[in-house]
C-alpha cells in the first residue's frame, strides 16, 4: 500500500475514533488528552473546522448532557439564569442568585455543573458557539465573490453583538477565574480557525493575495473586532450598525491585502 495512502487512511481512523470517544464521554476528554492520546497534532488531521467545532469540547469538562427532556429543560434554565445574573451583576454572579433565578436549589446547579467556573465557562461556550453558528459559519456564497459576502459577515456580527448583552460582559467584566480564561482562549481560537478557513477559500477562489497567512490575518479581523466593540458597546449611544460595520471592514480589508475601498 502507498505510503500517502496509509496517512490518509490512518487521518481518517483517528478523526471517526475522536469523534465517538467525544460522543460517548464529552466530560472526560479534552483538546489536550486527545493530542497525547494520538501522538500528533489534531490540526494536522484532515478535519473540516465545523467538525471540530461541533465535536470536540476544549477543556470545557462538565459532567455530561442530561439525558431526559426534562434534565436538559432544567439545564438550559440554569444557564439562562446564569447569564442574566452575570449581566445584571456586571460579570459576576453568586449561585445563590442564580438559584433563585433559575427555580432551583442550589444544590442542583452541582448535579448538572461540576463547579461554578465551570457553570460560567459553559455560558461562555453558549455565546462563542452562537457567534460562530449565525455570523462564521454560514455560506453566504450566493452574495458574491468573497469581499462582498464578508462586507455582509461583517455587519451581521454587528447586528449579533449588537442584539446579545452578554456580549458587553463577555467582552468585559466579566471575572475570569483560571478555568473560564483558560476556555475562552480555547474557543476563541476556535473561531480564529474557523476565519482562517474562510479566508483560504478566498485565497483558492482568487479573491485574495496568496501572500497573506490566513491564521495571522483572521486574528488580527478578530482581534479588532472585538476591541471595536469594547469601545462601542460601552458608550451611552453606541453608533449606528452600518457604521461600525464600515469602520471595521476597513481593517479586515488591511488584514487580508484588499486595495483600499474595495
Amino acid at each position: 500500500m502507498p505510503r500517502t495512502r496509509g496517512r490518509a487512511m490512518a487521518a481518517s481512523e483517528i478523526r471517526t475514533q475522536i469523534i465517538d470517544a467525544v460522543d460517548r464521554q464529552p466530560a472526560a476528554l479534552t483538546y489536550s488528552v486527545l493530542i497525547n492520546r494520538h501522538r500528533r497534532p489534531l490540526l494536522k488531521i484532515d478535519f473540516d473546522s465545523q467538525l471540530m467545532l461541533r465535536h470536540i469540547r476544549y477543556r470545557v469538562n462538565m459532567p455530561a448532557e442530561p439525558r431526559t427532556a426534562k434534565g436538559r429543560a432544567t439545564r438550559d434554565r440554569i444557564i439562562g439564569a446564569t447569564r442574566e445574573a452575570l449581566i445584571a451583576g456586571g460579570g459576576r454572579a453568586d449561585l445563590q442568585d442564580i438559584a433563585v433565578r433559575a427555580h432551583v436549589p442550589p444544590s442542583l446547579i452541582h448535579r448538572y455543573f461540576d463547579s461554578r467556573s465551570g457553570l460560567i465557562s459553559t455560558v461562555v461556550a453558549d455565546f462563542y458557539d452562537r457567534l460562530s453558528a449565525e455570523v462564521v459559519t454560514p455560506d453566504l456564497t450566493e452574495i458574491g465573490p468573497w469581499p462582498d459576502r464578508e462586507r455582509e459577515r461583517v455587519r451581521r456580527g454587528i447586528s449579533f453583538h449588537y442584539n446579545t448583552p452578554f456580549a458587553s460582559v463577555v467582552y468585559g467584566p466579566l471575572g475570569r477565574e483560571p478555568r473560564v480564561a483558560a476556555a475562552e482562549t480555547e474557543l476563541i481560537g476556535r473561531i480564529i480557525a474557523l476565519g482562517a478557513d474562510n479566508i483560504r477559500r478566498g485565497q483558492h477562489d482568487g479573491d485574495l493575495p496568496s501572500c497573506v497567512d490566513p491564521e495571522l490575518a483572521s486574528a488580527a479581523i478578530f482581534g479588532s473586532l472585538r476591541s471595536l466593540l469594547v469601545t462601542a458597546l460601552a458608550r451611552p449611544t453606541r453608533p449606528e450598525v452600518d457604521a461600525l460595520a464600515a469602520t471595521h471592514w476597513r481593517q479586515v480589508a488591511a488584514a487580508v491585502g484588499l486595495p483600499p475601498g474595495r
